[in-house]
């Protein structure tokens, strides 16, 4: 897989690149509509009938082969690091060592959960802990859809 540098986490599976694409562009692995544009589906054999010009049906009519192009779009995650997709790659896990109370405050400074209160309202941080939540990323859930566009993006750099 093409490496990525964003300090969010993705899966080390050891897997060559080119071999998982290889496996994933299987004839009928993966589908798209066949409402899809030509460039999304498939024309190798088996997946498209040069001679009446159709895409072959999987799974019913509705769905047909994946090109491979396609298929590596979706695959490469750089492609989603965006303010929209950027989040789908966040551990959703508690780490004690980076992410900390003052962190928090400061992320949320300005907003409706500003304050000197934490997540149980009792001086302890153990409600969070206890469902393994990610109080950075709850917090980002909930300020974040609230700013004005391109105030997160100065939040973020704590």
């Amino acid at each position: 897989m093409p490496s990525i540098r964003t300090g969010c986490s993705r899966p080390k599976t050891g897997l060559d690149w080119n071999t998982v694409i290889e496996n994933e562009a299987l004839l009928g692995r993966n589908l798209v509509s066949s409402g899809s544009i030509s460039s999304w589906k498939s024309v190798e054999s088996g997946a498209y009938n040069w001679d009446n010009s159709t895409w072959t049906g999987f799974d019913g009519s509705n769905w047909v082969a994946a090109s491979e192009d396609i298929i590596r779009y979706y695959m490469d995650s750089r492609n989603f690091l965006d303010d929209t997709y950027v989040f789908q790659f966040l551990s959703h896990e508690y780490n004690s060592s980076t992410q900390t109370r003052d962190g928090l405050a400061k992320m949320v400074e300005g907003s409706f959960l500003s304050g000197t209160t934490d997540s149980t309202g009792t001086g302890s941080s153990t409600g969070v802990q206890a469902f393994l939540a990610r109080p950075v990323l709850l917090a980002a859930q909930a300020v974040f859809p609230r700013m004005a566009p391109g105030a997160a993006r100065e939040r973020i750099r704590m």
